[in-house]
């Protein structure tokens, strides 16, 4: 009898070790709720909720998140497979015809258009991301106006504390503008500008704080979370003077250690209309590239097709060549603050309407 509960013992043991090494290379499921905030014109907030699941195996990530108030979107799918971030987007026409489109990136922080994801991202996907930065410097992961700096991983200023246990996911997360603003001209060029004073020398971009961890076979996820992104006050007087411009409220329902995702890139039903932006890191440039993919998998860069777009597009931007843009004009800081007084509308369009610059 002892010799047999010795066995199931040092069984158990065995399995208990399994279990936890699995989860400690990452593995693991999380399900839960986000509650979308974000300030409307008129002084109030507009709320919308979304249930998502996140499936992480090491550095790999895969994001599904449902927004409750829109039938006529399919789940949203933001992913990351070791090489590419990618995005899907799937409208449900009134005839039911769904309407596919897609981004595929090379980067490994969340596609510039998933608002949505980014706060599960951080929460519970970004352990390896983290852990490789030593200097401070984070990618924003919120909508620019010039998609090219992602391209040159264009980083901000930020404070990260993390948990003390694996996979060390951040506690505390605070992302701080540079005071620029990153745009293209009417020619297509990237400009930048700056903030009006006093926010030219900077201020408080975004905060993630985690408000509860639990622990699963001795690593430590968060349970309840938020993410705040704010603005510049207008007639701020001080850069502390700052206005939020969102707010997500995420609570974790349920984790769970089974590897039961093994493909980390979401699967496509044709036809699917893509935007490429895996040419902005090779050389000639090239931000971003579109056709319909006809198969379900997404096209390799030397997929024949998708080469000669590059490759026409690459050409024909080295013919027509890059204009000079012209002097600044006096106009050029009013229409910044107009932007300033509009992006929270902008954020209650997306909200809302979808992103719809996905829509094929």
């Amino acid at each position: 009898m002892f010799l047999r509960n010795l066995c199931l013992a040092a069984a158990a043991l065995l399995v208990f070790e399994v279990l936890s090494s699995n989860v400690l290379a990452g593995g693991y499921r999380a399900d839960g709720r986000m509650t979308y905030a974000v300030m409307n014109g008129y002084g109030g907030l507009n709320t919308n909720y979304f249930t998502f699941t996140i499936w992480v195996d090491d550095c790999k990530w895969f994001i599904q998140s449902t927004d409750e108030k829109r039938p006529d979107i399919k789940p949203y799918e933001d992913s990351y497979d070791g090489n590419y971030v990618y995005a899907l987007t799937t409208f449900i026409d009134k005839s039911g015809k769904a309407h596919p489109s897609g981004i595929i990136e090379s980067n490994n922080v969340p596609q510039e258009t998933s608002f949505y994801a980014v706060p599960i991202w951080i929460a519970l996907g970004s352990s390896c991301y983290f852990n490789e930065i030593t200097n401070s410097m984070f990618q924003p992961v919120w909508h620019v106006s010039d998609f090219s700096i992602r391209n040159k991983r264009h980083s901000l200023l930020g404070r990260l504390v993390k948990h003390d246990n694996s996979p060390f996911l951040p506690e505390r997360l605070s992302y701080y503008n540079d005071g620029k603003l990153y745009f293209t001209d009417r020619y297509g060029n990237s400009r930048i500008g700056s903030y009006p004073s006093p926010y030219q020398n900077g201020f408080l971009d975004a905060e993630y704080v985690c408000l509860e961890f639990t622990n699963v076979y001795d690593i430590a996820l968060p349970q309840h979370f938020t993410f705040t992104r704010f603005r510049p006050s207008p007639g701020g007087q001080s850069t502390n003077e700052i206005s939020i411009m969102c707010i997500y409220d995420c609570i974790v329902t349920n984790v769970s250690i089974h590897k039961e995702k093994t493909e980390y890139s979401p699967t496509l039903i044709p036809p699917v209309y893509i935007d490429d932006r895996r040419f902005g890191v090779v050389t000639p440039s090239v931000t971003s590239i579109q056709y319909s993919a006809t198969n379900s998998w997404w096209p390799a860069i030397t997929n024949p097709v998708v080469a000669r777009i590059y490759k026409d597009k690459a050409l024909a931007a080295n013919l027509a060549g890059s204009p000079q843009p012209s002097a600044p004009k006096p106009w050029v800081k009013t229409l910044i603050w107009c932007i300033l007084s509009f992006s929270t509308l902008i954020f209650a369009f997306l909200l809302f309407k979808g992103t719809q610059k996905r829509e094929p």
